[in-house]
């Protein structure tokens, strides 16, 4: 399998990625792959929130600096057939989910295992009031990658709040955030 990612399904019960056959994927396959220790590789990122978030665009886009950290075994990137993006799922206030899919910031560059870089996300705020959102590694194609050692950074939840006669989106402390447009 090499450092193809694309054939890669994900172990409920395990940390790990583990490659597999085509026909086992599509499901035209009876049997499991046989699986041996070099097949094996180990997909993770974990994200940092750095600082707080501020407002952007007038408001329309709630900018984040996060530090990114490769602690997997596998380069990750944002190209080919199955790139890592960092997730956003938007969740209501009872904790059920609004939006799996609310959007997609991809890396900002090749990050080799064991390496770190920051980026700046941008996220479109138009449905945060009342909700939060969760931020997450996934492997486009394949799986979230929360359950096999990424972790999921929360932000919110968030508030509508006035601020100089007008509505701003505030934190759950009801403090507007930085807008710098």
């Amino acid at each position: 399998m090499g450092k193809n990612l694309s054939w890669a399904i994900l172990i409920p019960l395990g940390l790990c990625m583990i490659g597999c056959r085509q026909g086992y994927l599509d499901g035209s396959s009876a049997e499991a792959p046989t699986i041996t220790a070099t097949e094996r590789v180990h997909v993770s990122l974990w994200i940092q929130q750095i600082g707080k978030p501020w407002l952007t665009n007038h408001g329309e886009l709630l900018s984040l600096k996060v530090k990114l950290t490769n602690t997997g075994t596998e380069k990750l990137e944002s190209t080919g057939s199955n790139p890592v993006n960092l997730g956003e799922i938007l969740v209501n206030a009872d904790g059920s989910v609004a939006n799996h899919d609310y959007g997609r910031n991809k890396l900002p560059k090749k990050l080799e295992a064991g390496k770190t870089t920051t980026t700046v996300l941008s996220i479109p705020t138009q449905q945060f009031r009342g909700n939060s959102i969760n931020i997450q590694a996934v492997q486009e194609g394949v799986a979230w990658l929360d359950g096999v050692g990424s972790n999921v950074l929360t932000l919110g939840p968030f508030t509508a709040c006035p601020v100089n006669g007008a509505m701003t989106l505030c934190d759950a402390q009801w403090q507007p955030l930085p807008s710098k447009n």
